[in-house]
C-alpha cells in the first residue's frame, strides 16, 4: 500500500488507522463528515490526531467504515484482520474466553475507558465494558450522532444519561437500554461517581 500524505511510518495512531480505512473504502472525509452527522473539520482533525474522538465519535465513524470498534482501537485486532480466513477461524476456536486479566484498556476523549470484552475480533461485533468519568452535560450535549447499527447497554455502577433525538432517559444501576444507533443519540454520566456500562452493539443490521 502507498503511504497517504501525513503518514508516518514510525507511528500509528488511532487518526492514521481510520485515515487508512477511509481511504481504502474511497470514502471522503466530507461525505463520512455528513453520514454521521458531524464538520469535515473535525473529522480532519481526528485523523491527524489534533483532536481525539468521544466514544460516541468514534462509535459512529466504526460504524459508517464498517468495523467494530477495537477493530480500529488496537494492533491486535489489524492483525488478526490481516490472516487468511483459515487462520482467522482457528484463531476463534481457540480464543474463546476472554480473562478478566487479559482485558485491553483503551482511553477515549471525555474521561472514558473502554475494555474490550470479546476475546478476538469480531466484524460484526463490539462487546465491551466502559467507565465515564464524571462530565459536564453542556459539553457533552452539543455531539449528538447516529450511524448504521443497533445498540444494547447495561448500567452496573453510577448513572448514565442519554440523549435519543428529543428524549432524556437517566439510567441507574442495574437498568438497561436497546435502540436503533440511526437515532441521534449521546450520553454522559451525570453523577458524582464513575459509570460503569456493559454495551454490546452490531455495526451493521
Amino acid at each position: 500500500m502507498s503511504q497517504l500524505p501525513g503518514d508516518d511510518a514510525e507511528t500509528d495512531t488511532l487518526g492514521a488507522r481510520i485515515r487508512r480505512i477511509r481511504f481504502a473504502q474511497n470514502l471522503s472525509i466530507r461525505q463520512l463528515a455528513k453520514d454521521i452527522g458531524c464538520s469535515p473539520s473535525h473529522i480532519s482533525q481526528i485523523e491527524r490526531s489534533l483532536s481525539e474522538p468521544s466514544i460516541s465519535m468514534l462509535t459512529a465513524i466504526a460504524s459508517r467504515l464498517g468495523r467494530p470498534v477495537d477493530s480500529i482501537l488496537t494492533e491486535q485486532a489489524e492483525e488478526s484482520e490481516r490472516r487468511t480466513e483459515g487462520e482467522a477461524a482457528t484463531a476463534m476456536s481457540l480464543a474463546i474466553v476472554q480473562r478478566a486479566a487479559r482485558r485491553q484498556k483503551i482511553h477515549i476523549q471525555g474521561g472514558v475507558t473502554s475494555e474490550l470484552l470479546l476475546p478476538a475480533v469480531e466484524r460484526k461485533a463490539d462487546f465491551c465494558e466502559y467507565i465515564y468519568e464524571p462530565a459536564q452535560v453542556a459539553t457533552q450535549r452539543q455531539e449528538l450522532l447516529q450511524h448504521p447499527g443497533r445498540e444494547y447497554g447495561v448500567v452496573l455502577e453510577g448513572r448514565l444519561h442519554m440523549t435519543l433525538k428529543f428524549e432524556d432517559f437517566e439510567l441507574e444501576a442495574g437498568d438497561s437500554i436497546a435502540f436503533d444507533s440511526s437515532i441521534p443519540h449521546a450520553f454522559w454520566n451525570p453523577g458524582n461517581v464513575p459509570a460503569r456500562v456493559i454495551w454490546f452493539s452490531s455495526p451493521v443490521l
